[in-house]
């Protein structure tokens, strides 16, 4: 056993005390991280050290002197926001907007989505927020069919202003209110390819800078929902727990560095103990979208079997991410976390707003009862805009930190925009 148990930082605390570490492993943990720092130093700068790595301007987004690019987009997040929370933005007939639909899917998606669900304490009641990301028969339907043209707002999300699936329903959308194209009124775009949006007839656009991935892009506008939906004051507390997550990943040794901790504590299990799977388990219904958003980011990053050099990988890398509510595991498949004869590595995602109830006593029960598996328990101090960017922040560097170890480049996804390119020719 080890005396490192409990790592805590300003918004999160994690207990890897269920991992079960020999402090030789933490040592030669320690040994290794320090050969990362120069990486990680680059990275923090958006820079590169190996020519086949992409660059990645995430972090940047929530510096506190922001780049002018930056700095201008922010501007007209606020504007936006505060018009419509305001009752200032008026549909066609001069009535407030009632309702905001955010048309994404993917990295356009996921991550304001859950983050709309794990702020809905701080949601405005004035103002209706929804989602639509299927392209299954009544899926833009179903979600419209209460709703009045007049009063609504679309937010069509894409980086590219390519994925179909955003379009599909953003033809909808223009069908739904009786309109050939989007009035500047009803209609935002937010695009890393802001001409193409020009081109469609957007007026209100939002740009994307180079170098925003879209399964990192919580921070970007792409999450303009989030700051019309809690106000742009406490979007940009959101940003500010990101930054200090950023500072302590970019500063802090191994014995401090949950990011980094967690990124070895994954490395172990898929290098060493051959556990090709990791369960994240979440208790409290704010916390519900938050693992379909890990297993994207982790997934769709690492999953992958060519490193930099473009040499085959050997070894595994990445595990693979499922899970959910840990209320439901309760009564679905915590049997085979406890007695299974698979070897799991398993989260328990919750926070110390919901202790003395009978979540957090769920989560310490499911804890006890993992007697065969190696568990972590990641617990937020509170559930504010702030934690919940730490919270952000934390998965994404652990993300990049993986990606070091196992020397790949987790902001690339050629298999997928291979399939994307496959879609656009046989739908055109």
């Amino acid at each position: 056993m080890t005396e490192l148990t409990l790592v805590t930082s300003e918004f999160l605390e994690l207990d890897i005390s269920g991992q079960l570490l020999s402090q030789e492993v933490i040592d030669r943990w320690c040994k290794r991280s320090k050969g990362l720092r120069v990486d990680i130093d680059n990275f923090m700068q958006g820079k590169v050290t190996h020519p086949n790595r992409t660059v990645a301007l995430h972090t940047l987004l929530r510096d506190q002197a922001p780049i002018p690019e930056v700095l201008e987009t922010k501007l007209l997040i606020k504007d936006i926001a505060n018009a419509l929370r305001d009752r200032q933005w008026l549909g066609v007939n001069d009535t407030p907007i009632t309702d905001v639909v955010h048309l994404g899917i993917g990295g356009s998606h996921l991550g304001p989505h859950f983050c709309l669900q794990a702020l809905n304490a701080l949601v405005t009641p004035d103002i209706n927020f929804h989602f639509v990301a299927e392209v299954a028969p009544k899926a833009f339907e179903e979600t419209t069919s209460k709703l009045s043209p007049h009063s609504t707002l679309f937010i069509i999300a894409s980086k590219s202003f390519t994925t179909k699936e955003t379009l599909y329903n953003y033809s909808k959308a223009l069908k739904w209110a009786g309109l050939s194209h989007p009035h500047p009124n009803h209609f935002i775009a937010i695009t890393g390819q802001p001409e193409k949006a020009k081109q469609a007839g957007f007026y209100n656009i939002l740009s994307l800078p180079e170098g925003i991935v879209g399964r990192f892009s919580v921070s970007s506008a792409m999450s303009l929902i989030i700051a019309i939906a809690i106000g742009y004051e406490k979007f940009e507390q959101f940003l500010v727990g990101a930054h200090t997550m950023d500072q302590l990943f970019a500063t802090e040794p191994l014995k401090a560095n949950l990011p980094l901790l967690m990124a070895m504590i994954t490395d172990y299990h898929v290098r060493h103990n051959h556990i090709p799977a990791n369960v994240i388990l979440t208790y409290g219904n704010n916390l519900e979208y938050l693992t379909p958003w890990i297993q994207q980011l982790e997934m769709e990053s690492n999953g992958k079997t060519i490193d930099l050099d473009n040499q085959s990988i050997t070894a595994h890398t990445c595990q693979m991410i499922w899970g959910g509510s840990g209320d439901q595991a309760q009564h679905s498949y915590s049997q085979l976390l406890a007695q299974g004869s698979h070897r799991i590595n398993i989260d328990l995602i919750s926070s110390h707003t919901n202790d003395c109830t009978i979540t957090n006593d769920l989560c310490f029960l499911m804890g006890q009862t993992l007697v065969n598996q190696p568990y972590s328990k990641l617990t937020l101090k509170n559930n504010s805009p702030e934690a919940m960017g730490a919270l952000i922040a934390l998965y994404e560097h652990k993300v990049f930190a993986q990606s070091l170890l196992w020397h790949i480049d987790p902001f690339s996804q050629p298999n997928i925009e291979q399939m994307k390119r496959q879609l656009r020719r046989e739908f055109k």
